[in-house]
């Protein structure tokens, strides 16, 4: 109940679990937090939201929220969780909260060097979608979400045209 309360108290639009969170108790492998500290740096510098975990797995979302960004979702595999938060903010669902967790590590891992490049794959499919789409909410609530048309530069002569 403590992201119920969390969300209830900070009017917040999503509550996410995070491992980065000050109060979560995590004992993972190290290879696992390697990869988990290596694709938060990606995701900061390609999305810029203002989280420190994305892929916990545990996200408490508001209906309106969720109703909102599910008809958008494209990614069903590990990047599923980033999509989420990055659609939600496209709307202008900005406030995200992180809650703390509890992680005890006794179960295989899922992740190998293919699931890493996999993961990899969608997110950069995720940044370069984001990038030419152009979301709102309208004052009635309904949401919209278009991919702007490409602009293509004017064709310029080429330098064996332009030596002739």
């Amino acid at each position: 109940p403590i992201m119920v309360n969390l969300m209830h108290f900070s009017n917040a639009d999503i509550v996410i679990g995070s491992k980065r969170h000050p109060l979560s108790i995590i004992n993972y492998p190290p290879l696992r937090r390697a990869y988990s500290f290596a694709y938060q740096l990606i995701n900061k510098f390609l999305f810029r939201l203002h989280v420190r975990d994305t892929q916990v797995g545990v996200k408490l979302f508001r209906r309106e929220v969720i109703q909102t960004i599910l008809p958008h979702l494209q990614i069903n595999r590990f990047a599923f969780d980033l999509e989420l938060l990055v659609l939600a903010r496209s709307f202008e669902y900005r406030q995200i909260i992180e809650s703390p967790v509890r992680i005890q590590h006794a179960f295989r891992s899922t992740i190998n060097i293919f699931t890493a490049f996999q993961t990899l794959h969608d997110t950069i499919g995720l940044y370069f979608r984001q990038r030419n789409r152009v979301s709102a909410r309208l004052s009635s609530g309904v949401a919209i979400s278009l991919l702007a048309p490409r602009t293509r530069a004017p064709r310029t002569e080429s330098a064996r045209e332009l030596a002739r």
